[in-house]
């Protein structure tokens, strides 16, 4: 790769945040899937493609963009998990209010982790501003939404949405 296309990545990334960057190479790629063969001899395979299905109950905010779907399958090991990543400009508390009430009225039990296990200088450095966690009892779905600290002189935010549904009920999909 040239230089000058590194440096206008780099400073892509500076002036609108990573995000919406990886957001651009990503739809510039396309869809696209893997299969890796596990230590166990059963085989994973792992969907990219910001057109994934997703419940219902993941809901985006208004103003959110997708940068990345993906979904990981491994159905010798019961693992059924898919991931969200969202760019927005809102503002922290908005995203974190978003979640509990859209979360809640869904009959999950909301958690707000803050920074979780870590002290509030390896959250900085990482860029993590909060974490929810939700569960609902009723189903047995998880989720957990990592909300990551503004960047980009147009200040953009990370949102990542971390979820496993439970296979034994029937739930409503939405197309994104």
């Amino acid at each position: 790769m040239p230089r000058f296309a590194v440096w206008l990545i780099v400073l892509a990334i500076l002036v609108v945040g990573a995000p919406v960057v990886a957001m651009l190479l990503d739809m510039a790629m396309g869809s696209w899937s893997a299969s890796a063969v596990e230590h166990d001899g059963t085989v994973t395979k792992m969907v990219f493609d910001r057109n994934l299905p997703r419940p219902d109950w993941v809901s985006i905010p208004p103003g959110a963009s997708i940068v990345q779907a993906t979904r990981v399958v491994n159905v010798h090991q019961n693992r059924d998990v898919q991931s969200l990543s969202l760019s927005t400009r809102e503002r922290m508390r908005d995203i974190r209010e978003f979640y509990r009430n859209r979360l809640a009225h869904a009959g999950f039990a909301v958690t707000d982790l803050g920074t979780g296990p870590m002290n509030a200088r390896t959250a900085a450095f990482i860029g993590v501003a909060d974490i929810l966690s939700a569960t609902r009892a009723a189903t047995a779905d998880t989720i957990s939404i990592t909300i990551h600290t503004p960047e980009g002189l147009f200040v953009t935010t990370l949102v990542e949405l971390r979820w496993a549904t439970n296979k034994g009920k029937n739930e409503k999909r939405v197309p994104s």
